[in-house]
Protein backbone atom coordinates (compact mmCIF):
# COMPACT_ATOMS: atom_id res chain seq x y z
CA UNK A 1 0.00 0.00 0.00
CA UNK A 2 2.78 2.42 1.19
CA UNK A 3 4.93 1.85 -2.23
CA UNK A 4 1.13 2.62 -4.62
CA UNK A 5 1.06 5.52 -2.91
CA UNK A 6 4.42 6.73 -2.88
CA UNK A 7 4.15 6.27 -6.49
CA UNK A 8 0.75 8.91 -6.72
CA UNK A 9 1.19 12.17 -6.66
CA UNK A 10 -0.63 13.25 -3.12
CA UNK A 11 -3.89 14.15 -4.94
CA UNK A 12 -4.45 10.92 -6.13
CA UNK A 13 -4.43 9.10 -2.58
CA UNK A 14 -7.90 9.24 -1.55
CA UNK A 15 -8.95 7.62 -5.14
CA UNK A 16 -5.80 5.60 -6.21
CA UNK A 17 -7.01 2.69 -4.16
CA UNK A 18 -10.85 2.39 -3.59
CA UNK A 19 -12.30 -0.85 -1.46
CA UNK A 20 -8.78 -2.52 -1.08
CA UNK A 21 -8.17 -2.55 -4.52
CA UNK A 22 -6.33 -0.33 -7.04
CA UNK A 23 -8.12 2.13 -8.74
CA UNK A 24 -11.38 -0.13 -7.30
CA UNK A 25 -10.77 -2.87 -9.72
CA UNK A 26 -7.49 -4.87 -9.05
CA UNK A 27 -6.93 -6.67 -6.53
CA UNK A 28 -3.78 -8.13 -5.57
CA UNK A 29 -1.72 -5.14 -7.22
CA UNK A 30 0.91 -7.58 -9.16
CA UNK A 31 -1.44 -9.78 -11.20
CA UNK A 32 -1.78 -11.02 -14.17
CA UNK A 33 -3.11 -8.79 -17.41
CA UNK A 34 -2.51 -5.42 -14.97
CA UNK A 35 -0.70 -3.90 -18.13
CA UNK A 36 -3.41 -1.49 -18.33
CA UNK A 37 -3.05 -0.07 -14.87
CA UNK A 38 1.56 0.22 -15.71
CA UNK A 39 1.59 1.37 -19.31
CA UNK A 40 0.61 4.30 -21.01
CA UNK A 41 -2.63 4.58 -23.19
CA UNK A 42 -0.30 5.42 -26.29
CA UNK A 43 1.72 2.10 -25.15
CA UNK A 44 -1.54 -0.04 -24.70
CA UNK A 45 -2.91 0.81 -28.55
CA UNK A 46 0.76 0.40 -30.42
CA UNK A 47 0.62 -3.19 -28.61
CA UNK A 48 -3.19 -3.83 -29.40
CA UNK A 49 -2.26 -2.75 -33.13
CA UNK A 50 0.56 -5.22 -33.27
CA UNK A 51 0.24 -7.85 -36.12
CA UNK A 52 -1.45 -11.40 -35.39
CA UNK A 53 0.47 -13.99 -33.61
CA UNK A 54 2.59 -16.44 -35.64
CA UNK A 55 0.69 -19.41 -35.50
CA UNK A 56 2.71 -22.58 -36.89
CA UNK A 57 1.22 -26.47 -36.84
CA UNK A 58 3.39 -29.66 -36.97
CA UNK A 59 1.87 -33.01 -37.83
CA UNK A 60 3.64 -35.66 -35.18
CA UNK A 61 5.21 -38.37 -36.61
CA UNK A 62 7.25 -41.57 -35.16
CA UNK A 63 10.34 -39.66 -34.45
CA UNK A 64 8.97 -36.46 -32.64
CA UNK A 65 9.83 -37.71 -28.61
CA UNK A 66 9.03 -34.61 -27.42
CA UNK A 67 8.05 -30.56 -26.92
CA UNK A 68 9.68 -28.10 -24.97
CA UNK A 69 7.90 -24.71 -24.22
CA UNK A 70 10.14 -22.74 -22.50
CA UNK A 71 10.85 -18.72 -21.54
CA UNK A 72 13.88 -17.10 -23.24
CA UNK A 73 15.10 -17.44 -19.87
CA UNK A 74 16.19 -20.94 -20.70
CA UNK A 75 17.29 -20.23 -24.14
CA UNK A 76 19.87 -17.19 -23.05
CA UNK A 77 21.47 -20.14 -20.70
CA UNK A 78 20.64 -23.40 -23.05
CA UNK A 79 21.59 -23.76 -26.83
CA UNK A 80 18.80 -26.18 -28.11
CA UNK A 81 20.92 -28.49 -29.40
CA UNK A 82 22.21 -28.67 -25.73
CA UNK A 83 18.79 -29.28 -24.71
CA UNK A 84 17.97 -31.53 -26.97
CA UNK A 85 21.19 -33.78 -25.87
CA UNK A 86 20.18 -33.91 -22.72
CA UNK A 87 16.61 -34.64 -22.67
CA UNK A 88 17.86 -38.12 -25.47
CA UNK A 89 20.49 -39.04 -23.07
CA UNK A 90 18.14 -38.89 -19.68
CA UNK A 91 15.77 -40.72 -21.81
CA UNK A 92 18.39 -43.56 -23.20
CA UNK A 93 20.03 -44.57 -19.59
CA UNK A 94 18.07 -45.26 -15.81
CA UNK A 95 17.89 -42.62 -13.91
CA UNK A 96 20.08 -43.03 -10.82
CA UNK A 97 19.12 -41.61 -6.98
CA UNK A 98 20.71 -38.31 -7.56
CA UNK A 99 19.21 -37.41 -11.08
CA UNK A 100 15.60 -35.59 -11.66
CA UNK A 101 13.01 -37.58 -12.20
CA UNK A 102 11.46 -34.43 -14.62
CA UNK A 103 12.73 -33.44 -17.53
CA UNK A 104 12.17 -29.89 -17.17
CA UNK A 105 13.42 -29.59 -13.73
CA UNK A 106 16.19 -31.35 -15.44
CA UNK A 107 16.44 -28.84 -17.98
CA UNK A 108 16.77 -26.24 -14.80
CA UNK A 109 19.05 -27.98 -13.46
CA UNK A 110 21.69 -28.29 -16.24
CA UNK A 111 20.83 -24.54 -16.95
CA UNK A 112 21.67 -23.03 -13.89
CA UNK A 113 24.51 -25.13 -12.51
CA UNK A 114 26.35 -26.10 -16.20
CA UNK A 115 29.99 -25.42 -15.76
CA UNK A 116 30.27 -25.61 -19.34
CA UNK A 117 31.78 -29.12 -20.02
CA UNK A 118 28.70 -30.96 -19.29
CA UNK A 119 28.83 -31.08 -15.64
CA UNK A 120 26.65 -29.54 -13.10
CA UNK A 121 28.22 -27.10 -9.98
CA UNK A 122 25.69 -27.82 -7.22
CA UNK A 123 27.43 -24.86 -5.95
CA UNK A 124 26.03 -22.64 -9.05
CA UNK A 125 23.05 -24.12 -8.85
CA UNK A 126 22.51 -22.88 -4.99
CA UNK A 127 23.99 -19.12 -5.67
CA UNK A 128 22.15 -18.93 -8.95
CA UNK A 129 18.97 -19.66 -6.67
CA UNK A 130 19.82 -17.64 -3.65
CA UNK A 131 20.46 -14.35 -5.36
CA UNK A 132 18.63 -11.71 -3.86
CA UNK A 133 15.32 -10.31 -5.88
CA UNK A 134 17.36 -6.95 -6.76
CA UNK A 135 19.72 -8.74 -8.37
CA UNK A 136 19.00 -12.29 -9.47
CA UNK A 137 17.54 -9.95 -12.99
CA UNK A 138 21.51 -9.15 -13.58
CA UNK A 139 22.38 -12.82 -13.31
CA UNK A 140 19.37 -14.67 -14.70
CA UNK A 141 16.29 -13.87 -16.42
CA UNK A 142 12.97 -15.61 -15.26
CA UNK A 143 13.20 -18.99 -16.50
CA UNK A 144 9.75 -21.48 -17.33
CA UNK A 145 9.70 -24.59 -18.49
CA UNK A 146 7.19 -27.15 -19.94
CA UNK A 147 8.11 -31.07 -21.33
CA UNK A 148 5.54 -32.60 -23.25
CA UNK A 149 7.14 -36.77 -24.01
CA UNK A 150 5.55 -38.06 -27.14
CA UNK A 151 5.45 -41.92 -27.33
CA UNK A 152 6.34 -42.39 -23.18
CA UNK A 153 4.37 -45.47 -22.79
CA UNK A 154 5.88 -47.17 -25.75
CA UNK A 155 9.89 -46.37 -25.41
Amino acid sequence: MQRVLSEHPASEHKTVVKHDRLLGLLIPFRAFGDMKFKWSSELLNRIYEAPEPEIISHKLRPQDKFLVLASDGLWELMHRQTMHRLLQERKSRALSALEDENSATHLMRHALGSDGSGSIEHKRISKMLSLPQDLARMYRDDITIIVIHFNHLST
